[in-house]
């Protein structure tokens, strides 16, 4: 699997998350969890 795309949405997505909710340790959080879902090919266990 390519992760062209993803790889620059998913720092986008983190920081705009960021700025809307203005609380960054719940955006770098919710970052890891996506990164993490897709380098498991969103199969959760």
């Amino acid at each position: 699997m390519e992760y062209g795309i993803i790889s620059i949405a998913i720092p986008l997505l983190t920081i705009i998350l960021a700025i809307i909710t203005k609380d960054v340790i719940v955006s770098l959080l919710g970052g890891i969890f996506v990164v993490l879902s897709v380098l498991d090919d969103f199969s959760f266990h």
